[in-house]
Formats: C-alpha cells, structure tokens, sequence
C-alpha cells in the first residue's frame, strides 16, 4: 500500500506516431502530471528510446499512433538511510 501512495502518476503522452523504422514523428504530452520536471522527464524518455522497433510489415501500415500512460515512483527524501532500500 505504501508503494501505490509514492507513485505520481504523468497522465498520457498523446499523439505518440511512430513512423515505419521506429522513429517518432509526433509527441505530445497532453495530460500534464501537474509537476513540470516529472512531464520532461516522460518527454525525454521517449526521445532518448528511439528507434523503437520498426512497425513489422505483416501490420500493413507506415504509422502507429497511441497513447501511452507513464507512472513515476516518487519517494520523498527525509534525510536518514534506509538499509535494504534503494
């Protein structure tokens, strides 16, 4: 129960479209978590996994769009160590 209260969630990353070599043509966030450095963040990862694995020819299509959730665990920092945690 305590993992599920440090979890931020992002919202959605919309208008994901990935072109036919994995490459992503369009990124937008479009449900802010509130927290600007958390939406860079899920911004940046996606930059940073391209090239995604191309779009298989058995799917008959140049582009995939969707929408993608992204969850962040954020734990807070009181100072002390935590033996066993990282």
């Amino acid at each position: 129960m305590q993992a599920r209260r440090n979890t931020r969630s992002l919202g959605r990353i919309r208008e994901l479209l990935v072109g036919p070599r994995g490459r992503i043509d369009r990124l937008a966030i479009r449900k802010s978590s509130g927290d600007n450095g958390l939406d860079k963040a899920a911004y940046d990862i996606m930059q940073k996994a391209q090239p995604l694995p191309p779009i298989p020819d058995r799917m008959r299509t140049d582009r995939v769009d969707g929408d993608l959730p992204i969850n962040f665990g954020v734990r807070s920092f009181n100072g002390k160590s935590n033996t066993g945690n990282c």
